[in-house]
C-alpha cells in the first residue's frame, strides 16, 4: 500500500469536494487503529497536512497565483491484507491548521507527521501469518 500516492489522491479530492485549489501534501502518517482490526482486515488511520487554495480555479491550477492554506484532516480506511485492496470508511473534515502556506516552516518541521511511506502484505500473500506491519523503521503490532 503506497501511503503517499493514497495521502495525495485523497486530499485532492476532499479540496475537489470543497472546492478548494490542492496545492500539494505537506506530510502524511499512516497507523492502524488500536482493537479495530478483524481477520484479514486491518483499520488503518491516515492523517495528512495539505495546502490548498480558495482562489478560483482555471484549468485545476488556481488563478493569481498561490495564497495557500494549510490543513489537516485524517481518514479512517479498511485494508483487506488478503488481496491489498482498501476502501474509505469514514472521512474527518478539513481543519485549517493557522500556517500559512506562503510562510517557511520552521527548521525543526521536516515531518511533522512521521510519515510512513509503504505498508504491506506480503507475507499473507506467501502463505505465513502477519503479525505486524512493517515500514521502514516502523512496525505496527496487529492484535
Amino acid at each position: 500500500l503506497d501511503v503517499e500516492v493514497l495521502a495525495n489522491t485523497l486530499a485532492e479530492e476532499m479540496c475537489a469536494q470543497h472546492g478548494m485549489a490542492y496545492l500539494g501534501l505537506l506530510d502524511y502518517h499512516a497507523y492502524v487503529t488500536a482493537g479495530a482490526s478483524e481477520g484479514m482486515e486491518a483499520t488503518l488511520l491516515l492523517s495528512f497536512l495539505l495546502e490548498t487554495s480558495c482562489l478560483p480555479v482555471v484549468d485545476c491550477r488556481p488563478r493569481g497565483g498561490s495564497s495557500g492554506t494549510c490543513y489537516a484532516t485524517a481518514v479512517l480506511l479498511q485494508w483487506d491484507l488478503h488481496t491489498g485492496f482498501h476502501r474509505v470508511v469514514e472521512t474527518g473534515r478539513l481543519k485549517e491548521t493557522g500556517l500559512d502556506g506562503l510562510e517557511r516552516p520552521p527548521s525543526w518541521w521536516v515531518r511533522p507527521l512521521e510519515a510512513s511511506i509503504w505498508m504491506t502484505n506480503y507475507a499473507v500473500l506467501r502463505g505465513q501469518p502477519l503479525t505486524s506491519l512493517r515500514s521502514g523503521p516502523w512496525e505496527i503490532t496487529l492484535t
